[in-house]
């Protein structure tokens, strides 16, 4: 498997999208016209993958050789929409602090989700719940 520099991420798989991008794209140069809904879906979720590993919208876009601003728009327009819908949210339970438990971890998840000030335990406690 070849991987991209400082990513993990498959070379191969951002060929074959490039590839498929350039197929799709083929004879039709003018701007709105719609890609094929079966690729935006896959480029979709493969941008997702890199985005929860880490990486930029725009560092996406440009390896797949398409403009930011799309991508931006596929994975949070309107149409994006119905896909958090069916992630949902999970409940959680506010509790105060436990007594002299040191709180210095701070947890970043998908989306800007940040919560600091977390005791190893309540951590572990708190992934434990989410998986």
């Amino acid at each position: 498997m070849q991987v991209a520099e400082d990513t993990g991420v498959d070379k191969t798989e951002i060929d074959r999208l490039k590839r498929a991008i350039t197929r799709d794209r083929k004879g039709s140069t003018r701007p709105g016209v719609a890609f094929n809904k079966k690729l935006r879906a896959q480029i979709v979720a493969h941008a997702q993958t890199r985005l929860s590993a880490g990486e930029r919208v725009m560092g996406i876009a440009e390896s797949l050789g398409i403009m930011s601003d799309t991508l931006r728009y596929w994975l949070h327009g309107p149409g994006a929409k119905r896909e958090r819908e069916t992630t949902g949210f999970r409940r959680v339970r506010v509790v105060k602090a436990e007594p002299g438990a040191a709180s210095d971890l701070t947890l970043f998840g998908p989306g800007g989700t940040r919560i600091d000030g977390l005791s190893l335990s309540q951590a572990a406690e708190l992934l434990r719940r989410l998986t």
